[in-house]
C-alpha cells in the first residue's frame, strides 16, 4: 500500500463526514460547477463552461480545479474558477446542483458530490472499450468486485455514478454508455458533444473566442494553418504495451519534411503526454512538421486541417463532422487488438477512409498527394451512426435541458 493510500484510510471519517454532510443542503440549480481530467482546462466540459461564461451569465458557471494557471486563465477572461480545497471551492461544490465531468467527480471533488446531480460529457465517442465494459481482466475486476480499499477509500468517484450521459446519438448510447457507465437509457441525452461546436462557429465567433482562451504560440499555428497549401493532422493512439511505436514505425521524417516544405504543406503531430523525449527532440528543428504540445486544446485548429491522420482513436469520429479526408495508419492493427481492452465495433466497419499498413505507403501519401477523396458513401453512413445532431448547437441543448428542462431545440 502507497503513502498516498495511507493518507486516504487515516482521514477517512472526516472525508466521509464531508461527503454525508453536502447531501443534506439544498443545492442551486442556478450553480454549475465543472472540471476536466488532470486539472487540464479542456474538452467538452470547457467548451460548455465557455459558452456559459460568455453567453450566460444568469448562470453561475464555476471551474473547479487545482491548477493555479488555469484559474488565473480564466479569471483573467473574466470567468469564475477556484481551487478545489480552498473554502470558496468547497463552498460551491456543496452549493452547486449541477456538475459537468468528463469522466469522474474525481475531477471536482467527490468529497462534496453527495446530492448533487452529475452530468457526464465524457472526453469522446469510444471505439474501445471503457470502464465496466472491459475485457481486460485487471480492470474488469477492479471495476466489478472492487476491494473496500478500492471502493470507498483508493477509487471512490469511479463508483459514484453519473445521474445523466451527454451522447452523440440513440445508438451510442444503446451499445456503449448505458453499460459502460451504468447510466439508465432515459438518462443518456442524445444533445452531441460541446468541443465539436467550434466546428460550426462563423470567423466573428471564432476569432473571439480564440483571441480570448488560446495561447498566442497556439494562435501562430492555426495562422500558419491557415495560409499552409494543404495541412495534414496526425493524432496516432498511445500504445501502452509498446512505448517505442512511433520509432518502430520508421518515418522518413527527413524525407517528408523536404516534400512538404517544397509544396508548401505542413504535417502537425498532436502525441500523447508519455511520448519518450528522445522521440521528441529528434522532431525538432524541422520546417514544416510541427509537434503540437500533448497539453493543448487541439480543437480550434482541426478546423484548418485537410486531412486527419490516425489509427484507433476516437478522434476519427468527431473528425468526421468536418466531412474531411481520414487516413487510418493501422500497421500493427492485429497486435494491438489482442493487447487493447476489446472494441465495442469492428474496427473495419466503422472506419471510412483510406486504409494504410506499411510506412512507405504513408510517407508516399504524404509527399506524393496532392489531394484526397474527402467524402464518401462510407463516411455519411458512419456519421449517421454516430451523430443525431450535426449542426454545432451542443452546448445550446444542454444547456437548455439543465436550465429548468427547457426546449432543447
Amino acid at each position: 500500500m502507497n503513502i498516498k493510500n495511507i493518507l486516504k484510510i487515516l482521514i477517512f471519517p472526516f472525508t466521509r463526514v464531508l461527503y454525508l454532510i453536502s447531501g443534506l443542503i439544498p443545492r442551486n440549480p442556478k450553480i454549475w460547477v465543472f472540471g476536466a481530467q488532470k486539472n487540464a482546462f479542456n474538452d467538452n466540459t470547457k467548451y460548455l463552461f465557455i459558452s456559459l461564461t460568455m453567453e450566460r451569465p444568469d448562470i453561475k458557471a464555476i471551474w473547479i480545479t487545482s491548477n493555479r494557471e488555469t484559474i488565473k486563465k480564466i479569471r483573467n477572461n473574466s470567468g469564475l474558477a477556484y481551487y478545489r480545497w480552498s473554502l470558496k471551492g468547497i463552498i460551491y461544490t456543496i452549493l452547486a446542483k449541477y456538475w459537468f465531468v468528463t469522466t469522474t467527480v474525481a475531477e471536482i471533488d467527490y468529497y462534496t458530490s453527495r446530492g448533487a446531480t452529475v452530468i457526464n460529457l465524457w472526453h469522446g465517442i469510444p471505439i474501445k472499450k471503457i470502464y465496466f465494459d472491459t475485457d481486460n481482466v485487471e480492470d474488469f475486476n477492479r471495476y466489478h468486485n472492487p476491494s473496500f480499499i478500492q471502493k470507498w477509500i483508493d477509487e471512490p468517484s469511479v463508483f459514484r455514478l453519473s445521474n445523466y450521459m451527454v451522447s452523440t446519438s440513440n445508438h451510442v448510447s444503446v451499445n456503449v454508455f448505458c453499460s459502460a457507465l451504468k447510466v439508465e437509457l432515459e438518462n443518456c441525452l442524445n444533445f452531441g458533444q460541446a468541443r465539436t461546436d467550434i466546428f460550426f462557429f462563423d470567423d466573428q465567433k471564432y476569432n473571439e473566442w480564440v483571441n480570448k482562451w488560446e495561447s498566442n504560440s497556439f494562435i501562430s499555428i492555426i495562422d500558419r494553418a491557415k495560409k499552409s497549401n494543404y495541412v495534414w493532422i496526425y493524432m496516432p493512439t498511445w500504445r501502452e504495451s509498446n512505448p517505442s511505436f512511433l520509432d518502430d514505425m520508421g518515418l522518413n521524417y527527413d524525407k517528408i519534411n523536404k516534400s512538404l516544405s517544397a509544396k508548401d504543406e505542413l504535417l502537425i503531430m498532436k502525441l500523447h503526454p508519455y511520448t519518450p523525449i528522445d522521440f521528441l527532440n529528434k522532431l525538432k528543428g524541422y520546417s514544416n512538421i510541427v509537434v503540437v504540445e500533448s497539453s493543448q486544446d487541439i480543437y480550434p485548429l482541426l478546423k484548418f486541417t485537410d486531412a486527419l491522420i490516425t489509427d484507433y482513436s476516437s478522434i476519427f469520429i468527431d473528425y468526421l463532422l468536418l466531412n474531411k479526408p481520414i487516413v487510418f495508419y493501422c500497421f500493427d492493427l492485429e497486435d494491438y487488438i489482442l493487447s487493447s481492452r476489446g472494441f465495442y465495433y469492428d474496427y473495419s466497419e466503422v472506419t471510412p477512409g483510406i486504409k494504410v499498413k506499411s510506412t512507405d505507403d504513408l510517407e508516399n501519401l504524404l509527399c506524393l498527394t496532392k489531394t484526397i477523396d474527402s467524402k464518401s458513401d462510407d463516411q455519411i453512413k458512419i456519421n449517421k451512426l454516430f451523430y443525431d445532431y450535426m449542426d454545432g448547437k451542443s452546448s445550446h441543448r444542454i444547456t437548455n435541458f439543465f436550465d429548468d428542462k427547457k426546449d432543447v431545440n
